[in-house]
């Protein structure tokens, strides 16, 4: 991602806007995570975000949530849920 050039990274940024606009809801998208990937994936996309949230060495209180609010929504399905 971080190696694309000037024109790769403004189609990626509209496309990726124009996928925002279609769906602002980023609840869609987690259901959609959460009922089709893998636990496997859901792990790693957790990962993924827990890094980027401690990149800078401060986990900001609105990070935190964040990640609790993805763990959350991400989790698999128990019979209590």
């Amino acid at each position: 991602l971080f190696a694309l050039d000037r024109r790769k990274c403004r189609k990626l940024l509209s496309r990726a806007m124009a996928a925002r606009l279609r769906d602002p809801s980023v609840f869609n998208s987690a259901m959609l995570l959460k009922r089709w990937a893998s636990p496997e994936l859901n792990d790693k996309l957790l990962a993924a975000a827990t890094q980027v949230a401690h990149a800078d060495g401060v986990l900001h209180d609105y990070e935190a949530d964040l990640l609790q609010r993805l763990q959350r929504m991400l989790a698999p399905k128990t019979l209590a849920s």
